[in-house]
């Protein structure tokens, strides 16, 4: 009997000390390190230079309409990656992912279009192009800076302007009144 309990307590101590080292899926993940500056990862290359890092957290942007499909976000967990926030501003998710996993995502089906790192994980800034049923005025201007965004680009000639705002506030700027869509911008990779 007593042959039993040691055994049984030795596989049980086994067991436990198993579930909690550190290649456990149950031990905390280790911080991941934020770079000073952006780089970027768009059409298969990385700008100004692959990041120094093997692991940290980018916003990845995908094709089509907004929220990413499950397909994409299930895609990116099997390959290691912990979703932090989906962007209501478009095809947008902040994921902490190992850098080298996000190449081979830019092909079908997935289809990653772009990832940039990221600084400040508090920030969450879109670049949205705002389309109006007229062209744009100072009030427009004005609504937009009171939500606390910032307009980019406005010409006299076109019924679009370009709009860095928080990811928040993306419904808002929406519900301005002549605005016709506020999206993110496509990209697209030419060989």
């Amino acid at each position: 009997m007593r042959r039993r309990f040691t055994l049984w307590f030795v596989f049980s101590t086994l067991i436990a000390f198993g579930a909690c080292s550190s290649s456990s899926p149950t031990a905390p993940t280790p911080e991941v390190e934020l770079l000073g500056i952006p780089f970027i990862l768009a059409c298969g290359q990385w700008s100004p230079s692959v990041p120094p890092v093997a692991r940290t957290v980018v916003d990845a942007q995908f094709p089509g309409p907004a929220p990413v499909s499950q397909f994409v976000l299930q895609t990116l967990r099997l390959n290691g990656g912990v979703i932090k926030h989906e962007f209501v501003a478009g095809p947008i998710v902040r994921v902490e992912i190992d850098l080298d996993r996000l190449p081979p995502l830019m092909a079908a089906p997935v289809g990653l279009s772009r990832a940039v790192t990221v600084v400040n994980l508090a920030s969450k800034l879109v670049t949205l192009y705002v389309s109006l049923d007229h062209i744009p005025t100072n009030e427009d201007v004005t609504a937009v800076q009171n939500l606390g965004g910032q307009v980019l680009s406005r010409y006299s000639f076109s019924k679009i302007f370009t709009v860095l705002i928080e990811d928040a506030l993306v419904a808002q700027v929406r519900a301005l009144p002549g605005v016709a869509s506020a999206s993110v911008g496509a990209w697209i990779c030419i060989d």
